[in-house]
Parts: structure tokens; sequence; C-alpha cells
């Protein structure tokens, strides 16, 4: 079932809770707070007041919160 392994994945995520730069190409970044991933494996991203899903691209934290 894919649940377990989503809730497996979700618990390990270096940023879960924290702001972070999603980076998909030169030009397009977006901000937002890390709220986990759906059931496909996809990043779920608070943005501005709503949830967004990426399926691709880079993370990066944003300057000061690196990983600990």
């Amino acid at each position: 079932a894919a649940e377990p392994l989503v809730a497996q994945v979700q618990a390990r995520l270096a940023w879960l809770g924290r702001e972070v730069e999603l980076r998909d190409g030169p030009f397009d970044k977006t901000r937002g707070i890390v709220l986990g991933i759906d059931g496909l494996g996809a990043l779920r991203l608070h943005v501005q007041g709503r949830e967004q899903i990426f399926r691709s691209g880079s993370v990066y934290p944003v300057t000061g919160q690196g990983a600990e």
C-alpha cells in the first residue's frame, strides 16, 4: 500500500515545515513551506495561502535555514 510508504518518506523529509525555494529551470522559482509529499511522491508546498503540488524541480533551503 502506498500510504505507509508515503508516511515513512514524509517523516524523513529534510525541510518538512520549513521554508524552501523550489527551482524548475533558470527562471521559475517558487517559495513555500514544505507540507510533505502526495500519494505519487510529488512535493506539497504551502504557497501564498494555498497548497501547490510540484512534480519536478530542485529544492533549496531559504537562506539562514540550512539543514541541521
